[in-house]
């Protein structure tokens, strides 16, 4: 997704489905993911058909979980995963 975002594949251990973690940076500093954070929980609990399912978010990240992912990293969200494309396919 770029410099503001990186996505990865996992395994959700509750389910054993896949789902895909999409990691929030701020390089800068100056993002304002407190409201992009927000709107995504309001539209979450919108159910759309044929809409990727949102699983879940964590927003701030704490200082462990920022080291461990990235000293950039302002937080991240949970979908269901869907094989077999991209959207810059599409």
């Amino acid at each position: 997704m770029g410099l503001f975002a990186k996505e990865f594949q996992a395994t959700d251990r509750k389910t054993e489905k896949c789902v895909l973690i999409t990691v929030f940076k701020d390089p800068n500093g100056n993002m304002k993911y407190d409201k992009i954070f927000d709107r995504l929980l309001t539209m979450s609990s919108v159910g759309v058909s044929g809409a990727i399912q949102f699983l879940g978010y964590k927003h701030p990240v704490s200082e462990h979980e920022r080291n461990l992912l990235s000293s950039e990293t302002s937080g991240f969200i949970v979908t269901e995963f869907i094989q077999n494309g991209s959207l810059e396919n599409h």
